[in-house]
């Protein structure tokens, strides 16, 4: 039960730096706990975007999928650990709906994935860049890390290196640094990667409860109807009015 309790102070924003960097690697190396946090922010999702009576119809679903045949008694400890897994996915959408429908935190956890890299902007070293973009694409992000590490250590003037950089250490809860990274970025307007590091400035300030700083980076994305994230930051704008 602990495990769940994490994943959703996870989701919540409720870890503390350490913890979340711990939490972050036990799901790089855990597939179950990668894909129990996946099927809990689908959830989170679908309370924005299907709203409460869809996502009720989810959890009934999920409930029925996973009923005991009666042919076939399951095990006492299985059965014990699909209720808790139910009671956390409701006892996390209590929760949820209990706090402000707009908090930053969980605007955050709704909107934030790590950016799907276009293949044009990966070229490099074919025995490293190469090799660490499949990791990053794996989900592998403590296994890419440092290969984005080396590669910028050679080639420190590759901004696109460094915001895959940025992205692992996100990743695996090393927040500060990533930040650093996206701020550089962001200061030097580097083409086709200033907005995304806008973009995700913007989140990890909802992240920290700082809705004010959120609308000066996602501000220029909104009134831009070319810039990357147009429409999401003009929903977020919306709903921290």
């Amino acid at each position: 039960m602990k495990e769940f309790d994490n994943i959703d102070d996870y989701l919540l924003g409720l870890l503390s730096e350490a913890d979340e960097r711990a939490f972050l690697e036990r799901v790089a190396q855990d597939q179950a706990l990668a894909q129990q946090l996946a099927q809990r922010q689908k959830l989170i999702r679908g309370i924005q975007h299907k709203g409460r009576r869809a996502l009720k119809a989810e959890l009934e679903t999920f409930h029925q999928q996973h009923q005991p045949q009666a042919a076939a008694p399951r095990p006492r400890r299985l059965l014990l650990g699909l209720a808790a897994a139910a009671a956390a996915l409701l006892l996390l959408l209590w929760i949820w709906q209990s706090q402000s429908a707009h908090s930053p935190q969980r605007l955050y956890a709704q909107y934030y994935q790590a950016y799907d890299f276009p293949t044009a902007l990966r070229q490099g070293d074919p025995q490293l860049t190469d090799r660490a973009f499949q990791y990053y694409e794996a989900g592998q992000y403590a296994e890419a890390l440092p290969l984005f590490e080396t590669a910028l250590q050679n080639q420190p003037d590759r901004p696109i290196w460094e915001l895959a950089l940025a992205f692992c250490q996100l990743e695996t809860g090393q927040t500060a640094a990533a930040r650093s990274h996206f701020e550089k970025i962001y200061r030097a307007q580097t083409p086709l990667l200033e907005e995304q590091a806008a973009w995700y400035l913007a989140l990890l300030a909802l992240r920290n409860g700082e809705s004010d700083r959120a609308r000066e980076y996602l501000a220029p994305l909104a009134a831009d109807p070319q810039a990357d994230h147009h429409r999401e930051a003009q929903s977020l704008l919306e709903q921290l009015d």
